[in-house]
């Protein structure tokens, strides 16, 4: 077959067709492809004898061929970084859009392509940035300015999308972004006061009007006009007192009146007839009270013509500050006026302690005559559903040494409504009910009960025990702080229990949150288990009962309180007893939370090789654990959350094995109180990993941290605590993660008042910063971001 010669170098008629949809999706690829064509065209048409003819081919291929290849390449590059986005891969589409601007940077689609990418996480000052860096370096810039008016444009529909969705806060923020980024352009600042107006802040509306207006020299008349006349309605406005309870219908003021505490509801009582009507009306913002410390409030709740105290469900005891006959007189005064409270308790007090979230008690019923509290109690018989009360020694000493938890008892046996149960008795001269037997009270399912005569280490209050068993065999749920045997007739008398926390500490039985808000149901066996004790129950015991629910255990927590004074006192020959553990195994168990020290590391191995359904898995003070336990935790393939608190044996070499074996795997990370000599560099692997909580204690360097937060594109919350240094580029980092929500700062001494307003600032995500026991932080810096986000500040006792 010959070959045909041809001197046709147009391109085919298919190929120009391609070339078409090419140049739809890179505009200028025709032209540099027809330069790349002519130049080439030059090439065989020169003659090939001389040396001179040679060289100019040579010249002529080699500028065909790098415009042929970088238009190819950029066009790929700028397809690709735009199927990121879509898929919300900003990193890739970042290094995408890199590329192309170091391939051509005199080209405006590299720069246009970056910005897009910040713009798409909100991060507005890195985008203009990149306009402003290419509006430099290109041919047209034209393009680019077009591009940074356009910024303002994409600022105003996100500030109207969120006042749409009724997300002022967030307008807000983003109103603030864009007197930042355009202080000299009158369209930040009317968005800004119009967002402002439709909150009713006439004040700050006026000021941003009036500022708009000054710093804007180049704004046409129509513009300035406008703006002129939104100034004077807002001045209008501001002098002006909107009554928003009178004015507003109904069904927005009861989503305004839940919100508020009891005081400020009894006070929107006094405001006027209007505001007396609708507050009394509105049966949800009435359905939990707090009993304030005014005596009258009673009286003003009962003279209400809507009857408040009929929409009350949920009742809860502040401290009263009245004694004697008058708080006889108000707790008489409770139960017969509320006819259908359904709970009835003390206000409890979320408290952050160093070893667990624990509600701490605000205060004890003790004021009262044993019989006026029992007369009260039966007024509220037919309903009544859940019931908290607790004893001091006041209250002991007061009424002669009376029982007091055999009489309630007897009393609430009559109540066939009642479920919950918490009683707290705190007075160390109580000797309990004595030796009776106690009525059933039938359909109680969750009891919690602390007392001193339980935690004695005699028969007697295993007997005790025992007979409160009898009384409520259809519990489902036992708090309590009953000593070693108590673990036993638990396991013998309740077949029904699912729920069982055991504790000789009080602090954390008083988990009144966790009390009310779980339903657990009977089932074939105790879904959660939890053991903290200073005394632990013996191995055989322990062993039995677990191994009795290990098809219905999902969360097991088994914590030693370790005598502070002598840490080692746990001998060989008792660690030796509890190796019975290793036997035990259960493919429904969700959750280990183990500081129980007498556990040997090849336990906890073969425990955690034996639960492969694992998904929460915390670490304290386990002197035995070695790094051998990131194998088996490796292994655990629905591990998403791990907690290593003192744990003084692993190492940074360890802990850099395990975060690049969890880079899509674990979510949640908290680490504390580890070796003093681990290195920073072996948290750099940490980067990679995608995590959505993370909690670090100790980290001794803010460079290798700063780096590594930048890199953590998914992570909503983060806690510090206990760094020494300066860490303000941390907090730069902080502020450009897009889904960053709240941020905890603990015992930090580098962080100053200007790394709070910087999150606040340049954060588009930041919902809730709290600050505690951190020296350089001042007020004046919380209420300013208290302004926009959720912010609170928690001093030491002295400097309060």
């Amino acid at each position: 077959m010959s070959k045909r010669k041809s001197n046709d170098t147009s391109l085919p008629s298919a190929k120009r067709t391609a070339l078409s949809r090419f140049e739809q999706q890179f505009p200028g690829a025709s032209s540099v492809l027809d330069n790349a064509l002519e130049s080439w065209q030059q090439c065989v048409t020169l003659d090939d004898d001389s040396a001179t003819t040679a060289q100019a081919i040579v010249q002529c291929s080699t500028i065909a061929l790098d415009n042929l290849y970088n238009t190819i390449i950029l066009a790929l590059l700028d397809i690709r970084a735009k199927a990121h986005l879509k898929q919300q891969e900003y990193k890739q589409a970042e290094i995408d859009a890199s590329e192309m601007i170091q391939l051509a940077p005199r080209s405006p689609k590299g720069y246009i392509r970056r910005a897009e990418v910040y713009i798409h996480q909100d991060n507005f000052d890195d985008a203009l940035d990149i306009y402003k860096q290419g509006r430099e370096c290109v041919d047209d810039r034209k393009v680019m300015q077009q591009k940074i008016f356009g910024l303002q444009d994409v600022l105003n529909d996100k500030i109207t999308a969120y006042v749409n969705e009724c997300k002022f806060a967030r307008a807000e923020r983003f109103a603030r972004h864009w007197l930042r980024l355009f202080p000299h352009n009158h369209r930040g600042y009317t968005c800004a006061g119009d967002v402002y107006m439709m909150q009713g802040k006439s004040y700050q509306a006026v000021q941003a009007y009036g500022r708009g207006g000054l710093m804007d020299q180049f704004m046409d008349q129509d513009a300035s006009d406008a703006l002129m006349t939104k100034f004077h309605q807002a001045c209008d406005q501001a002098d002006k007192r909107v009554d928003i309870i009178a004015q507003s219908p109904f069904d927005i003021v009861a989503n305004i009146l839940p919100h508020l505490s009891t005081t400020s509801l009894l006070e929107c009582l006094r405001v006027s007839k209007v505001w007396r009507n609708k507050t009394a009306q509105c049966r949800s913002a009435w359905r939990t009270v707090v009993v304030p410390q005014d005596n009258d409030w009673i009286t003003e709740m009962t003279h209400t013509r809507c009857h408040v105290t009929d929409h009350v469900q949920n009742l809860y005891m502040d401290r009263p500050d009245y004694p004697g006959v008058e708080f006889d007189y108000a707790w008489s005064s409770i139960c017969s006026t509320f006819n259908h409270l359904e709970t009835l308790g003390e206000l409890y007090e979320k408290r952050q302690t160093d070893e667990i979230d624990t509600f701490t008690p605000v205060i004890e019923i003790h004021r009262l005559d044993l019989n006026t509290f029992i007369n009260g109690l039966k007024e509220t018989q037919s309903t009544l559903r859940r019931l908290e009360i607790s004893q001091e020694d006041k209250f002991w000493q007061i009424n002669g040494g009376i029982d007091h938890f055999g009489p309630i008892w007897t009393a609430l046996s009559s109540f066939q409504q009642l479920t919950h149960y918490s009683f707290r008795d705190v007075s160390a001269s109580s000797d309990g009910f004595g030796e009776r037997t106690l009525p059933a009270i039938p359909n109680l399912t969750h009891l919690a009960i602390v007392t001193h005569w339980l935690s004695d280490r005699d028969e007697a209050s295993t007997r005790r025990f025992g007979t409160i068993l009898n009384a409520c065999p259809n519990l489902t749920y036992l708090r309590t702080n009953t000593q070693n045997s108590g673990l036993q007739v638990i396991h013998q008398r309740l077949h029904k229990l699912e729920y069982l926390s055991l504790s000789t500490r009080d602090k954390i039985l008083d988990c009144h949150e966790d009390f009310l808000s779980q339903n657990y149901k009977p089932s074939n066996g105790i879904r959660v288990l939890r053991i903290y004790s200073e005394t632990f129950p013996d191995a055989n015991t322990t062993f039995n009962v677990l191994n009795a629910n290990r098809q219905t255990v999902e969360e097991l927590q088994l914590w030693e309180v370790i005598n502070p004074f002598d840490p080692d006192d746990i001998m060989q020959d008792e660690r030796h007893h509890w190796n019975l553990l290793s036997n035990f195994g259960s493919t429904v168990l969700r959750k280990f939370d183990c500081s129980l020290d007498r556990l040997t590391q090849p336990v906890i191995l073969s425990i955690l090789q034996q639960c492969p359904n694992l998904e929460t898995v915390y670490f304290t003070s386990s002197t035995q654990l070695t790094d051998d336990v990131f194998d088996a935790l490796i292994r655990l393939k629905w591990l998403s959350k791990l907690e290593l608190r003192d744990c003084k044996k692993i190492t940074g070499e360890g802990l850099a094995r395990f975060f690049e074996s969890m880079v899509t795997r674990l979510k949640h990370l908290h680490l504390a109180d580890l070796a003093q000599d681990l290195s920073d560099e072996y948290f750099c692997p940490l980067a990679q990993v995608q995590l959505t909580t993370l909690y670090l204690n100790g980290f001794s360097d803010g460079g290798p941290l700063a780096t590594i937060v930048s890199r953590m594109s998914s992570l909503e919350e983060i806690a510090l605590r206990g760094i020494k240094i300066r860490i303000h580029p941390v907090f730069e980092k902080l502020a450009k993660l897009p889904k960053l929500k709240k941020v905890e700062l603990m015992e930090l001494d580098g962080v100053m008042d200007d790394d709070i307003i910087t999150l606040v600032n340049k954060s588009n995500s930041v919902q809730n910063i709290s600050v505690a026991y951190c020296d350089t932080v001042t007020s004046e810096a919380i209420a300013y971001a208290n302004r926009y986000i959720s912010a609170t500040l928690f001093l030491l006792e002295d400097e309060e």
